[in-house]
């Protein structure tokens, strides 16, 4: 996986792939870990992540929701979708399912109901090209984004055998405000959140605390991350009762830069099948320029 990749998956977690810095040597001790951990290139090798999220005032919603994503993946470049071959379990307020995403250069693949689902390589093609929009910036540095000021209060910790290596934890505090400010700048203008809604997110999220174990051949094994948010009293009602909640992701790397395997699944009927079955009008996630026509 590219650095830029994994910075993205990163922040998409809540996580952050380095510090901003803290005085003394405790935190300079830190901050270089950070840095050196997230920064070491990972073309290849398996990946697990475990989200849950658990939310009050919404009827019906009783426990926990839980997404769990494991596979193996390998890198096509830094501004590139990697292949990957991910199995998926879904479970908790009512939902109960499982299945696999396959994600090639030339095609996608959806398993799921014990169907087989393909994106089609035409319209894969697309959805590639409009995910790496011309004049978009290749890297974060290219955008004047810097990933290591999203973490406060870095320090070190322990050490622990993570996948038969020996790791060192750092812990630390994500600013919020901070990586949504550097993703505004990362987005098409159409797309960018305004001020206002910046920061409403960052008054209703709390404290975001996480974790990184870094190896001793500074690549990261295991990040872990949770937080709180509030919605505000006069917006619930319009948010469907919710009143807040809580958010725990874990991901965990093995074998970087191994060799992997990932092959194609047999032919499957179009992904558009699949999201009709579901409920969702293809061209609501796909867009009107990527959705694919109704059977004729």
């Amino acid at each position: 996986m590219s650095r830029w990749l994994a910075c993205m998956l990163l922040a998409l977690g809540l996580l952050a792939a380095g510090c901003g810095g803290d005085e003394g040597s405790a935190g300079e001790d830190a901050d270089a870990l950070l840095k050196r951990g997230f920064s070491t290139d990972v073309d290849s090798g398996r990946m697990s992540m475990d989200l849950e999220l658990s939310v009050e005032g919404v009827q019906g919603a009783d426990g926990p929701f839980r997404l769990q994503l494991s596979g193996p993946f390998r890198s096509r470049g830094p501004t590139k979708m990697p292949d990957v071959d991910l199995d998926f379990t879904a479970s908790g307020q009512g939902v109960n399912f499982e299945g696999r995403v396959v994600l090639l250069p030339e095609n996608a693949w959806v398993e799921f109901g014990g169907d087989t689902y393909e994106v089609g390589s035409e319209l894969w093609s697309r959805a590639q090209d409009s995910l790496n929009r011309k004049g978009a910036p290749d890297t974060f540095g290219a955008a004047g984004v810097n990933p290591l000021r999203w973490v406060r209060n870095a320090d070190t910790g322990d050490t622990k055998e993570i996948s038969g290596t020996e790791t060192t934890e750092v812990t630390g505090e994500l600013d919020v405000a901070a990586m949504l400010r550097d993703f505004t700048r990362l987005s098409p203008d159409s797309s960018a959140l305004p001020q206002g809604t910046l920061d409403q997110i960052d008054d209703a999220v709390g404290p975001v605390e996480f974790k990184a174990w870094i190896g001793d051949d500074d690549i990261w094994r295991r990040v872990s991350s949770e937080t709180s948010f509030t919605v505000p009293d006069d917006q619930r009602q319009g948010a469907g009762g919710l009143e807040g909640g809580k958010v725990s992701l874990e991901m965990t790397l093995q074998a970087p830069n191994e060799p992997v395997s990932i092959e194609s699944p047999s032919e499957g009927r179009p992904i558009s099948d699949l999201l009709r079955a579901l409920g969702v009008p293809p061209e609501a996630l796909l867009g009107p320029g990527l959705a694919v026509p109704e059977p004729g």
